[in-house]
């Protein structure tokens, strides 16, 4: 059995990312450990937006393999999708796997873990609606967070979430829901909504309004937070919604 430990950079949607992912390899039958001196494969979600996104990954790689020196390290998400090539150059880098791949990534390891060269998948995001095959419980929180939307249209000068994230897109509502009454099951009573611009939800109609209002009636949630989200996005209802909701913190 393949030993697989995480490592996480960046925001809170990359820590829902992998709280996903964990479960998807425990399902696959990885043993997951905590330590990445007792791991076989190393996965670092990397974050490209903060000043020292980068250099903190060339860092962490380097840390690993001179405590590890047979690990094999798989580098996915924003960064893997703007700067793949820069990658490549890092020691024991096996799969660099952008966005629009990253949520099977337990499935492209499992299928390419015999090949000698590095595997690269960063082709481009879709406009499309998406699921996310496992939920994020997390034994080690109390809360859990949820992604509802990936991906920005707004395309300021300063940010380069667009070319790392891709379109905006929205999760299927009905996923959503489900893996909110998984969450409750599980034991978190605490749900916080996060996406890249969660404002910007809409799904067949839907927007983060009936979102909020779908997970407030799952009777084992009690408490829900709002996070990433835009100013200029914010409808004049959830304003009114944070007044009269009780679960929906203010």
């Amino acid at each position: 059995m393949k030993r697989v430990c995480f490592v996480t950079q960046g925001c809170r949607l990359n820590q829902s990312e992998t709280a996903s992912l964990e479960n998807a390899f425990r399902y696959e039958g990885y043993d997951l450990v905590h330590h990445y001196q007792d791991a076989d494969i190393a996965i670092i979600n990397t974050c490209t937006v903060t000043e020292n996104g980068d250099k903190d990954t060339k860092r962490l790689v380097n840390q690993l393999v001179n405590a590890n020196s047979s690990i094999k390290i798989a580098l996915i998400g924003c960064q893997s999708q703007v700067h793949k090539d820069a990658l490549l150059n890092l020691k024991n880098v096996a799969w660099v796997i952008g966005n629009a791949e990253k949520m099977n990534t337990h499935h492209i390891i499992a299928q390419t873990d015999h090949l000698q060269d590095p595997v690269i998948r960063t082709k481009k995001m879709k406009r499309d609606a998406f699921v996310i095959e496992r939920s994020s419980v997390d034994s080690h929180h109390t809360r859990a967070n949820i992604k509802i939307q990936d991906g920005c249209d707004f395309y300021c000068s300063f940010c380069v979430i667009p070319f790392a994230r891709g379109p905006a897109r929205s999760r299927v509502y009905e996923d959503i829901i489900r893996e909110c009454i998984d969450l409750g099951e599980a034991g978190h009573q605490e749900i916080v909504i996060t996406g890249i611009n969660v404002g910007t939800y809409d799904y067949e109609g839907k927007t983060i309004l009936d979102v909020i209002e779908g997970i407030s009636a799952i009777d084992t949630i009690q408490r829900i937070r709002i996070s990433s989200i835009e100013p200029t996005t914010i409808p004049r209802e959830l304003i009114l919604m944070m007044n009269s909701n009780s679960k929906l913190c203010r």
